[in-house]
Parts: C-alpha cells; sequence; structure tokens
C-alpha cells in the first residue's frame, strides 16, 4: 500500500551462479511509470548485485502491477520482473461530507 504522491520503490537482488560475467544489457520497463537501474558493470561469478525498480504512481488509483524485462547473455536472456501493489485513496481528491451537503 502506497501514498498517491510517493514512488514505489523494490529492489530484486539476484546471484550469478556461473562461470562467466553476467551482464545485464537492458532493464525495460512495460510503461514510461517504471524506471530500472542496474548494474553497469558484469557481475562476475559467484557474485551477487541489485536491480532497483521504482514506479511513479501518478494517475493511478487502487490495484496495479508492473514488469521490467531485463536482457542478459545469461542462458535465460531474458527475465521478467514484476510489482504489485495497491495505491491509496488520495485523501485531498474525495468528496468530504460537508461538500455533499445541500443546503
Amino acid at each position: 500500500l502506497i501514498e498517491p504522491n510517493k514512488n514505489a520503490n523494490q529492489d530484486f537482488q539476484f546471484f550469478n551462479g556461473g562461470k562467466t560475467p553476467l551482464t545485464i544489457s537492458e532493464a525495460r520497463g512495460n510503461c514510461h511509470c517504471v524506471q530500472a537501474k542496474w548494474p553497469d558493470k558484469p557481475i562476475a561469478g559467484g557474485d551477487s548485485a541489485v536491480i532497483s525498480i521504482s514506479f511513479d504512481p501518478t494517475g493511478v488509483t487502487g490495484l496495479f502491477q508492473r514488469t521490467v524485462m531485463v536482457s542478459s547473455n545469461a542462458t535465460r536472456p531474458a527475465v521478467e520482473l514484476t510489482i504489485t501493489g495497491e495505491i491509496k485513496a488520495d485523501p485531498n481528491k474525495m468528496n468530504s461530507p460537508a461538500e455533499n451537503k445541500h443546503g
């Protein structure tokens, strides 16, 4: 559950279980509201690293699901990461009881 005016951020830690350095070439969100940061240097075999995803909820209400497609030189060259959550209702955009009175 996130505030309507704050980004949702999620880190995905991963491990290179191979012997060859892992190079991430791209991490692309499924909309302009999703940004990803990934290591710009190869991850050596046996090392771990993090891909950070940030979702800007501007204009979104209720439940959301966004994905990031990660491309690399791994045996499985494309992996999809998913973030899900719910945006709290913005109290500033809700009608107050006083506004609903007719008088």
